[in-house]
């Protein structure tokens, strides 16, 4: 099922990012990671590719596929490109600490991300629904996961 390892270097973005989002549907989390690390690699300046694996790596049901230091390094590279306002940025890196149990670290992030998320009412309700339950987790001492 890996047909995409032979795919030229030129694939666009929205191949590798559609790609990897598929196999994540298909709770394919390894090979998920292999294509948005290709996507990273191709792209490593665009923030979505940053973002998926960053959150992936920290998130993955599967142990055999997180990586907390990546993913925190890929965080704080994202915060670095979004800003530390971003609700996302800091919601990637609140749980890539936290998927190293440094919650302590973790927690004034998700404190910040609620913040966040009050001067941002255009956010659809489901999405702050969401990022809500993340920083829950996160101020519970518990580390997300897909």
């Amino acid at each position: 099922t890996r047909y995409w390892r032979d795919w030229s270097s030129d694939v666009c973005s929205s191949d590798l990012d559609g790609l990897a989002a598929a196999l994540l549907q298909m709770k394919s989390h390894g090979e998920a990671a292999e294509v948005l690390l290709r996507f990273e690699r191709a792209h490593p300046e665009d923030a979505r590719a940053v973002y998926k694996r960053a959150w992936l790596l920290a998130t993955a049901s599967e142990e055999s596929v997180r990586n907390g230091q990546e993913a925190e390094r890929l965080a704080r590279k994202l915060l670095e490109m979004k800003g530390a306002g971003d609700p996302f940025a800091t919601d990637a890196l609140a749980a890539a600490l936290a998927e190293q149990a440094r919650f302590e670290q973790a927690h004034p992030l998700a404190q910040s991300m609620l913040s966040s998320l009050e001067k941002l009412p255009q956010l659809p309700a489901n999405v702050r629904d969401l990022l809500r339950r993340h920083a829950q987790t996160y101020l519970d001492s518990h580390p997300w996961r897909e």
